[in-house]
């Protein structure tokens, strides 16, 4: 089993870090849309309120 673990650790570690980035990001984007922001998007200017969140702003 230890074998297992050594000579896939670099797989183990790159896989544990993107998983973390992605929780991350959908933690925010999670957050924006609750908070009531626009997630998805650079900003409620250019999307005409199409957007989730920039139809409570408009």
């Amino acid at each position: 089993m230890l074998s297992f673990f050594t000579a896939n650790l670099s797989t183990i570690v790159v896989g544990a870090v993107v998983f973390g980035l992605v929780g991350l990001s959908v933690r925010a984007s999670i957050r924006d849309l609750r908070g009531g922001k626009c997630a998805g998007c650079k900003g409620c200017g250019h999307c005409d309120g199409s957007c989730h969140g920039c139809h409570t702003e408009h």
